[in-house]
């Protein structure tokens, strides 16, 4: 989050910006709100310009065990279309989940990434966000990604618009109670 942009912009001002093709970060969001990533992601873009960026280890976690508002497989699943759906609307190249599977029962349990796998550790089984992301891929697969509409991207509210074999896919959400 802020730690981060801090320290890049301190980079930039060092002149690194010269230095560096592809902007990469990764996001563990405190929230399952799709606001923290408009608010994190617009910082970035204003201080990179026009460099590709590429989200390369995400993931949010499950657990209710967590100290994270909500948390819950089914608001894992959720955050999972909104979150590869809005950053790749928004100009994101490549985006790489964290691990298929939740982290080793002996990771602390403060660990932010340990119940952001797509399944559970031992026995390894399909959490929601698992069924989520393969209807994603499958529903979306083939879609022209550098063509993506953002219809609605306001209070709360977003609505995007692919094209797949010439047939409209509508996606939306609504963050607000």
């Amino acid at each position: 989050g802020e730690t981060s942009i801090n320290y890049l912009q301190r980079l930039n001002e060092l002149g690194a910006k010269n230095y560096y093709d592809i902007f990469s970060y990764h996001v563990y969001p405190d929230s399952y709100n799709t606001s923290i990533l408009k608010n994190i992601l617009r910082k970035f873009k204003k201080l990179i310009g026009d460099k590709p960026i590429w989200i390369t280890e995400s993931g949010i976690n499950s657990s209710p065990r967590r100290k994270l508002e909500d948390a819950s497989e089914k608001n894992q699943a959720s955050w999972v279309i909104k979150h590869y759906i809005f950053h790749l609307a928004n100009g994101v190249k490549k985006i790489v989940w964290l691990s298929l599977t939740d982290m080793n029962p002996n990771v602390p349990e403060q660990k932010i990434a340990k119940y952001s796998g797509l399944l559970t550790f031992r026995p390894a089984k399909p959490k929601l966000s698992y069924y989520t992301y393969k209807n994603m891929v499958e529903t979306l697969e083939g879609s022209d990604w550098n063509n993506i509409q953002t219809i609605y991207e306001k209070d709360g509210v977003y609505v995007y618009k692919l094209i797949k074999n010439n047939k409209s896919i509508w996606v939306a959400w609504n963050d607000n109670n």
